[in-house]
């Protein structure tokens, strides 16, 4: 009510302002002669003293129906955005059939993981090999309960120079694996599918730089894919590559367990692993 009031103030003060004017106004051309203001000040005063209660009295009538309409307004939008996050927060629990994508191993993509245009052109031409079978990539396992959609492997760097850059898949099954083509950026035909030549040489340079040809030190590199299920929840996969050349596993990539990290119903920004040339720093993740 307070408040009401005290919007109303500006009103009141200009009301005034004006009955002053009006009566200044009326006295400067003679309408009203001085002596008889002073003679009859509450006859003359009245009518505005009783203009400026009236709209005290306006107000202070008009304000509690004002707050309760105010409240009520603001109470059902609390209600509204209560209900909308309860039913985001139902949705973002993790559900026990969700999908869980694990990296497998890196290879050649085998015939078994052709898309079913490149399987049906073999078929009409059996004489030509896709050149899709060229191609080299992660195989990936769903180990969930549901069918993973949309998989994205993100973008990672491979020494100082080199980043490796892959393209969606769009759906791996339950229980099921899944072929992301993994390629080297600006690279030319012959290497663009080298990855374990680029691990190579990134690793020879950590070789040349410590001066121990015997180093088991392998290559670490973080990758991540990400992914959502039915309900558009969204989800990433974060393991780290491990790569050694040494003579008895030379060109060796493994990866390590996976964890998982629920991203909830907006598509995840896409990232990448980048190192800082400036420091000796780990590859760190950082927006694309």
């Amino acid at each position: 009510m307070w408040e009401d009031f005290t919007s109303s103030v500006g009103e009141q003060v200009l009301g005034a302002l004006l009955v002053i004017a009006i009566l200044a106004f009326q006295i400067r051309y003679g309408v009203i002669k001085p002596e008889d203001v002073r003679a009859n000040e509450w006859a003359v005063a009245w009518p505005y003293i009783l203009l400026i209660v009236g709209f005290l009295v306006f107000h202070l009538a008009r304000a509690p129906k004002k707050l309760d309409d105010e409240r009520e307004a603001k109470a059902v939008g609390l209600k509204r955005n209560i209900e909308q996050l309860t039913e985001q927060l139902e949705k973002a629990k993790c559900p026990t059939d969700r999908p869980m994508l694990a990296f497998n191993c890196w290879g050649q993509r085998h015939a078994n993981f052709l898309p079913e245009t490149a399987v049906a052109a073999m078929r009409d031409t059996p004489h030509d090999i896709s050149p899709l079978l060229l191609e080299h990539g992660f195989y990936l396992t769903n180990d969930g309960g549901g069918t993973a959609l949309e998989i994205t492997l993100e973008t990672f760097q491979v020494g100082a120079q080199l980043v490796a850059l892959s393209e969606t898949l769009a759906r791996i099954e339950k229980n099921n694996r899944g072929f992301v083509p993994v390629w080297i950026k600006d690279a030319s035909p012959r290497v663009k599918w080298g990855l374990d030549m680029a691990l190579e040489a990134a690793w020879k340079l950590q070789v040349n730089e410590s001066g121990d040809v015997w180093q088991d030190k392998p290559i670490e590199i973080p990758v991540s894919v990400v992914y959502r299920d039915y309900n558009n929840l969204w989800y990433r996969s974060c393991s780290t590559l491990c790569y050694t050349a040494d003579l008895f596993y030379p060109n060796h990539i493994t990866f390590t367990a996976p964890t998982q990290e629920p991203l909830g119903l907006a598509r995840p920004e896409s990232v990448r692993y980048i190192r800082d040339s400036q420091k000796e720093e780990p590859l760190h993740r950082v927006a694309r």
